[in-house]
């Protein structure tokens, strides 16, 4: 089940840039390497004018975040007003709580991550397709209820999982378009063998040409 959450992984480099009113110019404000310490540690001691710069001079790590999600799962991508939103409040609320300066970077990027993946987890419903993010194609070995719907939780003692939630078409359409013919009849064909038990080999030549313009419908969306 949790191979089907979205969650970027450290491997998930890849960015997908983007223009957003709240993030546009970001690198105008990124903060030199030489100020980033005292910036911190000026803000930890409370330093108002120095939080504010912090702040500012990492909006383009929440940028950054979020092009990755926007990259990595395409399903996202109509999310993206709602992920800047998340991961200003997240970057807000990790300084504000800022205690301690050390590992600064992997510490806000992580927190920024989790905001965001929780914030995605809850709002959408229908699980990704299983793309390879190195060749991007669906592992045709996964059966397909791999696609089920989620809904965050958090249990007791603070341990993050999920359990079936709603069905959202919005997320399986965005899928789709990042789905190519190939990809598209093996899930058609997945989808007769395992929901109604009709194998490929048993499909008539008039059955194999309607799914081959399936495939193309669904690859042209």
């Amino acid at each position: 089940m949790s191979n089907s959450i979205i969650s970027l992984a450290p491997t998930m480099t890849r960015r997908l840039n983007f223009r957003h009113d709240l993030m546009d110019n970001v690198d105008d404000y990124k903060l030199k390497d030489d100020d980033v310490m005292p910036t911190i540690k000026a803000t930890i001691a409370g330093d108002q004018e120095a939080r504010s710069n912090l702040i500012l001079g990492f909006m383009w790590l929440a940028k950054d975040v979020v092009s990755r999600y926007r990259a990595h799962f395409p399903e996202t991508r109509r999310f993206t007003d709602d992920m800047c939103s998340v991961a200003l409040e997240a970057l807000t609320e990790f300084v504000n709580n800022l205690e301690q300066p050390a590992n600064f970077y992997n510490r806000t990027q992580a927190f920024i991550q989790r905001r965001i993946k929780r914030f995605i987890n809850d709002n959408r419903s229908v699980a990704s397709a299983s793309f390879n993010t190195n060749e991007r194609r669906m592992y045709a070995d996964e059966p397909l209820t791999y696609v089920f719907a989620q809904t965050y939780y958090e249990d007791s003692v603070g341990e993050e999982d999920y359990a079936p939630g709603f069905v959202d078409l919005l997320d399986a359409i965005e899928v789709l378009k990042e789905t190519d013919k190939e990809e598209m009849h093996t899930l058609i064909t997945m989808f007769l063998r395992q929901n109604h038990n009709i194998d490929e080999s048993s499909l008539t030549e008039d059955e194999r040409n309607a799914i081959e313009k399936l495939a193309d419908i669904g690859a042209s969306l």
